[in-house]
Parts: C-alpha cells; sequence; structure tokens
C-alpha cells in the first residue's frame, strides 16, 4: 500500500467552516487523490448547489475541482446516510486501500465515533 497521498479520501463536513480550510489543502497535498466529500442535502438540487459551491472555492489548486466527489450523506445517519446504491463509494476506497471493506467500514465508524467523542468534549466544556 501506498501513501494516504496515492487514494481516496473520504471527508466530512466539506461544506462547514473546518472542512472548507482542510479540503483544498487536502488537494494540494495529495495530488494524485481524489477527495470524496460526504454533505448533507436534502434533495438532489440542494446537492448540486452545495457541490458547486466546493468546486467553485477560489482556494482550491488549478484543475483540483475534477478530484473532488461530492456525495449525498449524513454522519448521524447507519451507514453514512449512504443507502445501497452510494455503497460503492467505500468498496472504491477499500481497493484503493488494498484493504477489505468490511475493514474500511469499520475503521470509518470508529473515526466517526471518536469525532462524536471529541466534539461532544468540546461542546460540553462550552456550558461550564
Amino acid at each position: 500500500m501506498g501513501s494516504w497521498t496515492d487514494g481516496g479520501i473520504l471527508l466530512t463536513g466539506a461544506t462547514g467552516l473546518v472542512g472548507g480550510e482542510l479540503l483544498p489543502r487536502l488537494l494540494r497535498a495529495a495530488p494524485a487523490a481524489t477527495v470524496h466529500c460526504l454533505v448533507r442535502a436534502r434533495d438532489g438540487a440542494a446537492l448540486e448547489r452545495r457541490a458547486a459551491d466546493l468546486v467553485a472555492d477560489p482556494r482550491l489548486p488549478a484543475g483540483a475541482a475534477a478530484r473532488i466527489r461530492v456525495i449525498a450523506g449524513d454522519t448521524r445517519a447507519p451507514d453514512l446516510g449512504l443507502g445501497e446504491r452510494r455503497q460503492a463509494l467505500f468498496a472504491e476506497i477499500a481497493a484503493q486501500l488494498g484493504e477489505p471493506l468490511g475493514t474500511v467500514k469499520t475503521r470509518i465508524r470508529r473515526a466517526l465515533l471518536r469525532l462524536r467523542g471529541v466534539l461532544l468534549s468540546v461542546h460540553d466544556e462550552g456550558d461550564s
């Protein structure tokens, strides 16, 4: 297996403050990678608007928009809200990593659970 910069990257929160800063940096740091951006969208029109906003960002490196894939989903939903038709994303990432699909799904779920824990602790600290 090669470097993290060689394959697919799954980015959640790309339309938010932190994700919006991270996306251009990932695209610069990993010029051979495709970044799969999981975004919440009520319908196809909302997804298209959010995708257009992402690829229009002037901070993106030249030509990088072609390496952005925007996918409707939700980190709070089972299987990221991807449904069966979008499970191919996991299979693609697994193939790029050279790992079994189940391993990739487990890693993604664990990472999301850790992220939720961090966010909850930050939120709790803000309440004190």
